[in-house]
């Protein structure tokens, strides 16, 4: 199973874009659009605060699923229950639930409101997904959790209740009530959160019975000693049947890096399907799939880090890949263009100047395509050079000033025909 996620929570797209891009999905296999919807989902009563004011309407989300079923994909919601829940909890209205005062990222599971904050959030997005099977309850990165003094007395009162006990207890039930109320089929959870768990631990929480874990990991590759946690893919082979990949397509080179780096999503691909024979004994018939995860911040707080539309032929070639892994990256690279509807390429001759030569990357054969959002991919790779320029020809520095904010604006005006006004002013 191949997923590919949007990631809304920054330059979230209009409806139209979606029309756009899900039959390109579908053509490349993809069978499902895990949707990190964020303050984009139109969350209502004492919920209402945390909705963006340009939020998506009912009627959209109901329009995005009907174009997904329409290319045969299933919406899978993301809804972060841990870590990662800066647009709830930077609300004074919420601001009490934090595990740490002056941060707003992990929500307190020692907190009874916090577990109906959580519970109203899932019921919400279910009522808006009477079709989707599955469900991604995050739970990552919760860095903060146990130290708030609210999680520090149930410490105290068992000294047999430990900080694994904590965070996978809140897992646990999490997951459970979206399998048996919320009648979610299958329940996904980031694992880094308990990477290191125990069998005896995760058994004990019948984790095995209520989720499967998406190991993430978007480094060029996961297969260094250490990346993962030794024995962990052992250990998960006794308690999960099944378990999904993780890799990255776009957002996974720097939050605030411009330019996407087509190789270096490829590599992680690769190290992915390496993994996979390195550890197949454990893994041989456990692995349900892969995720291409798409990051636009890496959190609320964060800027913007590559736009959607300079990331789609680094996704093209990576679901392309793994859809036949024999191939090797100029094959991609040919194939991609075709689908991509690019123009004959010519040559691509180096630029030279006094103080050196621009060759162009493998990023500029994408220009003169026709995919959604091309212009702003145009833009980009233009940027790319003036970039390049402006660190070495100071003498010209105005004037590549300028040039570079002459394509910052051309950049926002093709951004707003895919997404809303109020995330193009916001971008600097």
């Amino acid at each position: 199973m191949k997923i590919v996620h949007f990631d809304l929570k920054g330059a979230p797209p209009k409806i139209e874009y979606y029309a756009k891009i899900f039959p390109l999905l579908r053509k490349l296999n993809v069978q499902a659009v895990l949707m990190e919807y964020e303050d984009m989902f139109p969350y209502k009563g004492f919920l209402k605060i945390i909705t963006k004011q340009n939020s998506y309407t009912e009627k959209e989300i109901a329009m995005i699923q009907v174009i997904a079923e329409n290319n045969q994909l299933e919406i899978i919601p993301l809804v972060q229950t841990m870590g990662h829940l800066e647009f709830v909890l930077k609300h004074s209205k919420f601001s009490h639930l934090r595990e740490k005062g002056e941060t707003a990222s992990t929500i307190c599971p020692s907190a009874d409101e916090s577990w109906n904050v959580i519970t109203e959030m899932l019921g919400q997005v279910r009522s808006l997904h009477p079709k989707s099977k599955r469900i991604h309850i995050g739970a990552d990165e919760a860095w903060q959790v146990g130290t708030d003094e609210r999680c520090i007395e149930r410490f105290l009162k068992d000294s047999n209740f430990t900080m694994d006990d904590l965070k996978l207890s809140h897992i646990s039930r999490t997951a459970r009530y979206s399998r048996d109320v919320l009648k979610f089929e299958n329940v996904f959870a980031w694992n880094d959160m308990f990477e290191r768990s125990s069998t005896y631990s995760l058994k004990k929480y019948e984790f095995g019975k209520l989720l499967i874990p998406v190991v993430w990991g978007y480094a060029v590759d996961v297969t260094k000693p250490e990346y993962f946690p030794t024995g962990m893919l052992q250990r998960y082979s006794e308690v999960f049947d099944k378990l999904l990949f993780a890799s990255a397509y776009k957002g996974a080179n720097g939050q605030a890096n411009v330019f996407v780096d087509i190789n270096r999503y490829f590599l992680n691909q690769i190290s992915y399907v390496n993994l996979y024979y390195l550890n197949s004994t454990e893994l041989l018939g456990r692995v349900g799939g892969i995720v291409l995860t798409g990051w636009q911040r890496y959190n609320h707080f964060a800027p913007l880090c590559e736009l959607h539309p300079s990331s789609i032929p680094s996704m093209v070639i990576d679901l392309l890949y793994l859809n036949n892994t024999s191939l090797n990256l100029l094959q991609l690279v040919h194939i991609a263009r075709g689908i991509l509807g690019c123009s004959i390429a010519s040559e691509q001759l180096p630029i030279h100047l006094e103080s050196g030569s621009y060759y162009p990357t493998l990023e500029a054969l994408f220009m003169h395509c026709n995919f959604a959002g091309h212009e702003i991919y145009e833009l980009v790779e233009n940027l790319r050079f003036l970039h390049w320029k402006s660190k070495r020809i100071s003498s010209q520095f105005d004037v590549l000033q300028i040039g570079a904010e002459i394509v910052d604006i051309e950049v926002k005006v093709s951004l707003s025909l895919i997404s809303f006004n109020a995330v193009v002013i916001a971008i600097k």
